[in-house]
């Protein structure tokens, strides 16, 4: 995905996204997610990567999420 960063999502003016925490590459946006939450992170913080190597679905299976795509998790409050 080119022209993807932390500017270019604040850019877009979302109302729900009022803090964004972007990575190019991350082992899992969930997980960071919640460790920002625990640390007190505002509603509305927005984890995005562009890369994300520990993606987990249902029942705990593992997936890659590759270049291309929009990986994304939201701390909502």
């Amino acid at each position: 995905m080119t022209g993807l960063s932390k500017e270019a999502v604040e850019r877009l003016g979302s109302p729900l996204a009022k803090r964004v925490d972007f990575h190019e590459e991350i082992g899992s946006t969930q997980e960071r997610a919640r460790a920002l939450a625990h640390e007190g992170a505002p509603h509305g913080t927005l984890v995005i990567s562009k890369v994300q190597r520990g993606g987990r679905g249902r029942l705990g299976r593992q997936w890659g999420s590759p270049p291309g795509g929009l990986w994304m998790s939201l701390v909502l409050r």
